[in-house]
């Protein structure tokens, strides 16, 4: 059963929202500086909980 939640992060802008079926429900801001490893560690750790993402660049 998958969450209907969703992160997205965009690289070109770096900015960082969840999503609830397309709407964004939560902007994280276009201010954060992260790693890209960083990320990814945080994103997989997210993805082993039901939750879903992507990474736009």
């Amino acid at each position: 059963l998958k969450r209907p939640y969703e992160l997205v992060y965009d690289a070109h802008t770096q900015s960082l929202r969840i999503l609830d079926n397309i709407k964004v429900i939560h902007d994280l801001s276009t201010k954060l500086k992260l790693d890209m490893d960083v990320l990814e560690h945080a994103l997989n750790h997210l993805h082993t909980n039901g939750i879903n993402f992507k990474i736009i660049s």
